[in-house]
């Protein structure tokens, strides 16, 4: 049985571990990447929905660490480049 988006987007929903299992050259990566990349929009798409006027509403909070740290490096680098 085919890995299916659905199952998937419903796990990721739900909050669940799930074990997807199928053969080899069905498309397993791109289904996973393509699954979770609309689940994250739709998911940032509700807490937009649902945001409180005025209560901060600085996009960069919800980002990783990681991503507030490579555009603050990136952002040095170019200013120092600039110099």
């Amino acid at each position: 049985r085919f890995l299916r988006a659905a199952q998937l987007y419903r796990m990721m929903r739900d909050g669940g571990v799930g074990l997807f299992e199928s053969p080899t050259g069905t498309g397993k990566s791109l289904s996973v990447i393509c699954t979770a990349l609309r689940f994250l929009r739709d998911a940032r798409s509700d807490s937009d929905a649902n945001a409180k006027p005025g209560a901060g509403g600085d996009c960069a909070d919800d980002e990783p660490d990681w991503m507030k740290h490579h555009a603050k490096d990136t952002l040095r680098a170019q200013l120092l480049a600039e110099r």
